[in-house]
């Protein structure tokens, strides 16, 4: 199909020629027949009798363009999906499905006056729904904002949802709740680590020693702020505290002593030391950590051409390290097996990760 953008009067419309003949079908009728919410308003018309495919894009910036200049924000993600989730529902109301969506960046608008996403429908056009949806999403991570977080784990989840098979849209409008829930985490941190400092004070009379030792499990426990829910969080808060008093506020038992060491030594980190370049020394401080060439989007850089701008992820779940391949082009290996895109793979103390032909072990 060819495209092209004319000004006609006070619009601007976009045009798709070279269309194809079904005009008479059922879905073409109830898409050009219908106001459909969430669609860009569309008109067929004839010129020189061959059929044109007409859109209004007055007051509309395509998310290509708009995403380039001001990179996605989870509040952008997550009002991207809510939109998309709508225009299904509304379709399905005539008996139809994104499959005649045209789910490209390009053809994807956000309506300055409204305030929300519109979507180009092509009638006598149909694609792989599910792998339309899944390459829009892979788009859309290469224009988040990886500066904020939420928008980050976002991503990765509805990426993850989507390379599974027979996924929904309810799926993937789960997957956007991290970023309601992260405001519930910020306010409960907040009240936790008043409650650390607190009892930092507390112990401020105490031997440097010992003071060290506490001090060390409530630096623990504000990393692990960062990553658990506000439920997790709060057993955190509760079982420590009383594990530093007893109920009557006194110090506890020499013998415990002991619990103190292993909780300071939970948090468990690993580290990918290149067994090319000694220089070459990954230590992931955050999760998710992104590698790759990328220095806007990752968290380490390798400057390789062998490497891809995101090549791979670290996570850390339950004090346990997984990798994930970002669908690289000369892909991620553990031991020498070749890893699935956006599949985790456990990772322990003495694997083998080769990224690409760069290669790693894990102290």
């Amino acid at each position: 199909m060819d495209v092209s953008y004319e000004k006609h009067a006070d619009r601007n419309v976009m045009i798709i020629r070279n269309i194809g003949d079904s005009e008479n079908d059922y879905k073409s009728k109830m898409i050009l027949n219908n106001k459909i919410e969430g669609i860009v308003p569309m008109t067929l018309e004839y010129v020189n009798n061959e059929k044109e495919i007409h859109y209004d894009i007055t007051s509309k910036t395509a998310i290509k363009d708009m995403f380039a200049v001001h990179l996605a924000s989870a509040k952008n993600l997550r009002q991207f999906v809510e939109d998309m989730k709508s225009l299904s529902d509304e379709l399905g109301k005539y008996l139809i499905g994104m499959e005649c969506v045209i789910l490209d960046a390009e053809f994807i608008f956000f309506n300055r006056n409204t305030k929300r996403y519109e979507f180009c429908l092509l009638p006598f056009f149909e694609t792989d729904m599910y792998g339309g949806i899944r390459n829009i999403y892979e788009k859309i991570l290469e224009l988040i904002d990886y500066d904020d977080k939420d928008a980050v784990v976002m991503a990765y989840e509805i990426q993850q949802v989507t390379n599974n098979k027979d996924f929904t849209m309810a799926d993937i409008l789960n997957c956007t709740k991290v970023e309601a829930q992260s405001e519930v985490h910020r306010k409960d941190n907040e009240i936790q680590e008043t409650r650390v400092n607190q009892n930092i004070d507390k112990y401020q009379d105490k031997t440097p020693e010992k003071k060290r030792w506490f001090e060390g499990i409530f630096s623990s426990f504000r990393r692990k702020s960062n990553y658990l829910s506000s439920e997790q969080l709060e057993q955190i808060a509760v079982s420590e505290e009383e594990n530093i008093y007893n109920f009557n506020g006194d110090e506890v038992a020499e013998e415990e002593d002991n619990y103190y060491e292993t909780t300071v030594l939970y948090e468990e980190t690993i580290i990918l030391r290149s067994l090319e370049q000694k220089d070459m020394l990954i230590h992931p401080d955050k999760f998710p950590f992104l590698i790759g060439k990328s220095r806007l989007k990752c968290d380490y850089v390798i400057d390789e051409n062998v490497i891809s701008r995101v090549h791979a992820k670290i996570i850390k779940k339950n004090n346990t390290f997984f990798i994930e391949d970002m669908d690289s082009t000369n892909k991620t290996f553990i031991n020498g097996k070749k890893l699935e895109p956006g599949r985790k793979e456990r990772i322990s103390k003495g694997d083998k990760i080769t990224l690409a032909d760069v290669d790693f072990i894990v102290e």
